[in-house]
């Protein structure tokens, strides 16, 4: 498993403090724009990758308020139609997780597996390039077989 990438990581190849490469990140106006885009690029080319829940925890230790979200879940359907809707068989399912989703601070966004051009592949890498850190599998309805999702997770 590789090492994440973090801001101190940055930070150390460039000579510079990590809160100087978080500034630089946002494009703060009390960081040149010259040093923006060098700590940006050298981000890039390190392969870094913001963490949903280092940020949620960031936010909650300086704030006074509850930190608001700490990523998302991903609510992998089977059918071609929207579960999220109240005719679903199982609302009360997706009800019950998105309540529990967000007292622990995540939100769920639906992944239908069965859309045109879907393959567990493509699921992989829109989950990945999301930053879904966590999955839930909706329950089969009966009316279709689900094929088995093979994600590279």
């Amino acid at each position: 498993m590789q090492k994440r990438v973090t801001l101190q990581d940055i930070g150390r190849r460039l000579g510079v403090h990590q809160s100087t490469v978080t500034r630089a990140l946002r494009n703060d106006p009390s960081i040149p724009a010259e040093t923006c885009q060098k700590v940006q690029q050298t981000a890039r080319e390190m392969g870094y990758q913001p963490d949903p829940v280092a940020k949620a925890l960031a936010v909650y230790r300086t704030r006074t308020r509850e930190a608001e979200e700490f990523g998302t879940l991903a609510w992998i359907s089977h059918g071609k139609a929207p579960t999220f809707h109240p005719d679903y068989m199982f609302h009360e399912y997706v009800e019950g997780a998105q309540k529990r989703a967000a007292e622990l601070g995540y939100r769920i966004d639906e992944f239908p597996y069965r859309t045109p051009g879907q393959s567990a592949r493509r699921l992989t890498q829109i989950l990945k390039t999301r930053g879904i850190r966590g999955i839930l599998v909706a329950p089969d309805t009966g009316l279709h077989t689900f094929p088995r999702v093979k994600l590279d997770w």
